[in-house]
């Protein structure tokens, strides 16, 4: 494996399942990510206000709030309109990657996925360089 010495990237995780949050933690394990969960949108929108991640990976199926609508604040907020947002999620509709494309997001990944392919991407997004992956 190679030797990291590229800053950490910071990588919040909005998903309400704690399972899934396990799952996601396990596989950037050893990566040069730092990865911060989020079970509701409600505290990670307020760190928004003072602190800024490289990436966001949200779920769509949130309860109470839907993952459109917190991308969708997201966007509204100048501080954070351009923060890059990979979408995980198992709504396999077109008119979900319709709108994920309407909202500028950069991955759209759905579950089941292969852990390679939501590391490769997210690493991607995040400016981690090709010779750290």
């Amino acid at each position: 494996m190679a030797s990291y010495r590229t800053p950490r990237k910071r990588v919040w995780f909005l998903e309400d399942e704690p399972d899934v949050h396990d799952v996601v933690q396990h596989q950037f394990q050893g990566r040069p990510i730092d990865l911060v969960p989020f079970l509701t949108p409600g505290p990670m929108l307020t760190e928004l206000q003072t602190e800024r991640p490289d990436v966001l990976i949200v779920d769509l199926g949130l309860p109470f709030i839907d993952g459109f609508e917190v991308i969708e604040r997201v966007r509204a907020d100048p501080r954070t309109r351009d923060l890059p947002v990979v979408i995980l999620t198992c709504d396999h509709t077109t008119t979900s990657r319709l709108r994920a494309l309407r909202l500028h997001v950069r991955a759209f990944i759905l579950k089941p996925y292969e852990s390679r392919d939501l590391v490769g991407v997210v690493e991607q997004v995040a400016g981690v360089p090709a010779s750290a992956r």
